[in-house]
């Protein structure tokens, strides 16, 4: 029977021929479609579940399928130009940062370099567009919504158990574990809260958009409310607020349905406050101790920016990822100003190019993407950035091919 419907479905596949958003229109990569569903699902399924494999940056296990498609799904002539021109100004910017830099700072630079241009790699991931693998797609994302909630459970009820789980399977999100258990925040399979908070975002847009069923919509937009309380992240909660604005306006529900929508955004605020107030009590008091935190190390956001706009980097090229104000090392908490000061001008446009072509016609995944890129970091993790170009593709195929099929009712 197993072998039968995988035969059916490489069957509606291969009739399909449908291909992910960053196909060149030359481009027939005939040897990708056999098994691109596959490969698609096993590294969304990675960047979703999976803990990364602790060398090097804490790569993802499925990184060598990500250059397959590389391989395959040939690059534009505009891409080449573009990441060779992107390669030189990391190579040139890493050298000059090994000036008068201790070997520590050279190995983290050099890491960081190549993190940075391999995760622009996640944008050649095709999909299959036929509607029994968006299906499959979709179920992959609802067992991930699923995690985030269970791992959300867990570490408000046993966090004992939650923070066992992750020393044992996740291990890369360790660093910060007894620090953010100490402040009440939720970081779920990362180091930083805010990245888990903006992953969540991620999962639930891509369902939202995916779906065809309400409820799961409506479901999903409840989890994330609560998971965004629970981490006290102040991005998260202004990503969560894009995520339910994107499907009150992107057309796809009906005014009764955006009406429901809102009255579970409301009354999931209302029954946190109501019967487990202490969620809001902690996320104040969090706020107050991080504001601080802040203040101790260096400042809010707007002093990260003051420092931004007295440093401005004009040139082709920066110093590297470490950033180094005399003997003090900065830490930027933006991948604007970090990528500007790292790495030049120039180093910036192409990555935001990326990130703008990535999302063509899905202006609130962009919008989503672009708090985490203004105040926190996509960058520093292949699993947060690789996973938003990896989810763009997604709602992409999904929309591309909805054009021509009509949404079922709920």
């Amino acid at each position: 029977m197993g072998l039968l419907s995988i035969s059916i479905v490489n069957t509606s596949i291969n009739r399909a021929g449908g291909y992910g958003f960053a196909q060149p229109k030359n481009v027939h990569p005939s040897g990708v479609k056999k098994y691109f569903g596959y490969f698609s699902l096993i590294i969304m399924v990675d960047l979703l579940l999976l803990p990364r494999l602790n060398i090097f940056a804490s790569i993802p296990v499925s990184l060598p399928l990500v250059f397959y498609f590389v391989f395959k799904n040939k690059l534009s002539s505009r891409e080449i130009y573009l990441l060779g021109f992107f390669s030189i100004i990391l190579i040139v910017s890493v050298l000059l940062g090994t000036i008068g830099g201790d070997s520590e700072s050279t190995q983290e630079n050099i890491k960081r370099a190549v993190q940075l241009l391999t995760i622009l790699c996640f944008t050649k991931v095709l999909f299959a567009r036929h509607g029994a693998w968006v299906e499959i797609y979709e179920y992959a994302l609802v067992v991930a919504l699923a995690h985030i909630a269970l791992s959300g459970l867990l570490f408000y009820l046993k966090p004992e158990v939650y923070r066992s789980i992750v020393l044992a399977v996740y291990p890369e999100a360790s660093s910060m574990l007894d620090f953010n258990l100490y402040f009440g925040r939720f970081s779920h399979i990362f180091s930083d809260p805010n990245s888990g908070a903006y992953f969540s975002c991620f999962v639930v847009y891509a369902l939202c958009a995916t779906t065809r069923r309400f409820y799961i919509a409506c479901l999903s937009l409840c989890i994330l409310v609560i998971v965004v309380l629970l981490s006290q992240s102040r991005g998260g909660a202004l990503g969560a607020v894009v995520v339910i604005l994107s499907q009150l306006t992107n057309g796809r529900w009906s005014r009764r349905e955006q009406l429901s929508i809102m009255a579970v955004f409301v009354s999931t605020l209302v029954a946190v406050f109501l019967f487990y107030s202490d969620i809001i009590v902690d996320g104040f008091e969090g706020f107050e101790r991080r504001i601080s935190l802040e203040d101790r190390l260096g400042g809010s956001r707007s002093v990260k920016y003051d420092y931004w706009f007295a440093n401005f980097n004009l040139f082709p090229v920066g110093t590297g990822f470490t950033i180094v104000d005399g003997a003090s090392l900065v830490r930027p908490h933006s991948d604007l100003i970090r990528i500007n000061i790292a790495y030049g001008l120039p180093a910036l446009g192409i990555v935001l190019y990326f990130m703008h072509k990535a999302t063509i016609g899905q202006r609130g995944f962009l919008v989503l993407a672009m708090i985490p890129f203004l105040i926190n970091s996509l960058i520093d993790d292949y699993r947060l950035m690789g996973l938003f170009f990896v989810l763009a593709g997604l709602v992409g195929v999904v929309r591309k091919s909805r054009r021509v099929r009509p949404r079922n009712s709920p």
